[in-house]
């Protein structure tokens, strides 16, 4: 086990000013030790671009370009601000603008937008945000190695769903990045995107950057990776919905797993298939890096709950994959054509934890919500209800859970 950090910068930290400065400072901390720098594309830049190219069969060429337009401001915006109009940036702008528009235009002739042309399509906001932050520690007088990640992940051809081929994945990255981190230098590269054997461009799901980490992780011999996020650590429900939210300390993997099974978006299934080598994981705030954090184990067994609200999910389709999008490993499930519609799925994760039937009746009676479905189990509690409904329940449902 070397001493080499991996650390994973999420798109969130680096959709505002602040996060630069976050980021910034957390690379002047590196103090000459072997780090891996993983990036994430700038807030939700993958999604929009993702919207431009459907925006050509939806409402055509034009409109789609319009889209286009509002995601390159976008990232010119953080090149005026931070590079002062940094020509080199602003010529990797006008490029990614034309091949994007090119793409576009494909799309338009041949009125199909097929996985292989979406992946290419997505990968520029990863491209871009490559290219932006290299400019910006090197106008700060940091030196950075760049490497594009799609010359060491290595994938099948499974479009938008690729899968990293691991033999080779080990090979590139100790011949592409190893020696500058056996002389301590900083790697900078990004996640989400690789490349298959034909050198086209692949991405491994959304959300998937994490598992870059973990790979580079593995294949680099790493003693850590560190998930940077704007977040104190992992919380027991997300902070965007209540401010009372508490730290989980510490999770074991195989609750870790659980927790991304249903949709706790800090960590990405996958990655935790090359995260139990010995490997040191621990999510931590870009903002307050030394305050509170969650630390991945092999065996916990503290006192856990965990609330997850999956929201906007669409029964409106008779078809099984309606249902099926609720992921329940136990049993199967109907749900009526009289509730189908938009619902949100709350799901509470437990571990050593033993809930009271009657605090959970009581504030769903409190709310005079009807409950379309409910499912009671030792570890698990799923509630699905209509979709205005789900957060306010859920937080509601948090606070008296945790304080009993």
């Amino acid at each position: 086990m070397s001493n080499i950090i991996v650390n994973k910068i999420g798109g969130a930290v680096l959709s505002s000013p602040n996060g630069f400065g976050a980021l910034l400072d957390l690379v002047q901390s590196f103090n000459d030790e072997p780090n891996v720098l993983v990036i994430s594309a700038l807030g939700t830049s993958t999604r929009s671009l993702i919207s431009c190219a459907e925006e050509v069969l939806i409402s055509g060429l034009d409109s789609a370009k319009v889209k286009l337009e509002s995601c390159i401001e976008y990232y010119s915006g953080y090149g005026k601000e931070f590079l002062n109009f940094n020509k080199k940036f602003q010529d990797e702008l006008n490029s990614t603008k034309n091949e994007i528009s090119g793409l576009l235009k494909g799309i338009h002739l041949t009125k199909e937008l097929s996985p292989r042309t979406l992946d290419k399509i997505m990968s520029y906001g990863e491209l871009l945000t490559l290219e932006l932050i290299a400019e910006y520690l090197e106008e700060n007088n940091i030196d950075v190695i760049k490497i594009d990640s799609r010359e060491f992940i290595i994938t099948d051809s499974e479009f938008t769903e690729a899968k990293p081929i691991e033999a080779l994945c080990r090979r590139e990255i100790e011949r592409k990045m190893l020696h500058y981190l056996n002389r301590k230098k900083i790697v900078l590269t990004q996640g989400f995107i690789g490349s298959n054997q034909n050198n086209e461009t692949t991405t491994m799901g959304m959300e998937s950057s994490n598992l870059t980490a973990s790979l580079i992780a593995n294949f680099a011999n790493a003693n850590k990776v560190i998930y940077w996020t704007n977040v104190k650590g992992i919380r027991d429900i997300d902070p965007d919905l209540t401010s009372s939210h508490k730290l989980i300390s510490t999770m074991s993997f195989d609750f870790a797993r659980r927790a991304a099974l249903y949709g706790l978006k800090l960590v990405y299934p996958g990655m935790l298939d090359f995260s139990e080598n010995g490997i040191s994981i621990e999510y931590r705030s870009a903002y307050d890096p030394n305050q509170d954090y969650t630390e991945l184990i092999e065996i916990d067994d503290s006192s856990i709950i965990l609330f997850i609200v999956t929201d906007n999910i669409d029964l409106s389709d008779d078809s099984e994959n309606a249902i099926l999008s609720l992921r329940d490993p136990y049993d199967s499930y109907s749900i009526g054509k009289s509730n189908r519609g938009r619902h949100s799925l709350i799901t509470i994760l437990l571990q050593n934890y033993e809930y009271d039937l009657e605090v959970i009746s009581s504030v769903i009676n409190e709310y005079r919500t009807a409950v379309d479905m409910i499912r009671l189990h030792n570890d698990l509690i799923q509630i699905l209800v209509k979709k205005e409904t789900g957060k306010k329940l859920a937080v509601r449902l948090n606070n008296s859970m945790s304080a009993n």
